[in-house]
């Protein structure tokens, strides 16, 4: 179902009147939280080296200090995750 920006400042632990002094709406809120999401993983993805995908995938995992499996799954998500917000 769909979670209203009541519920968000509950779970959050703020009141209701502090998430509407920021964000008009729920959209507002979720477009912030992305674009701070997408800035994180921009500036981790920016330490990456190599010009090859293997090379940066390598790169990726000692950056990160991930297993090789959950590194290639977090390189995809997070590359996945800049397509998507750029668009």
């Amino acid at each position: 179902g769909e979670v209203s920006l009541l519920q968000i400042s509950k779970n959050a632990s703020v009141s209701n009147g502090i998430i509407y002094e920021y964000f008009k709406n729920k959209e507002e809120l979720f477009k912030y939280l992305l674009e701070m999401i997408s800035e994180r993983i921009k500036q981790k993805l920016e330490n990456i080296s190599g010009e090859t995908i293997e090379e940066k995938l390598k790169s990726y995992i000692i950056v990160s200090k991930k297993t090789p499996f959950k590194a290639f799954f977090a390189y995809k998500i997070n590359i996945s995750v800049i397509f998507v917000i750029q668009l």
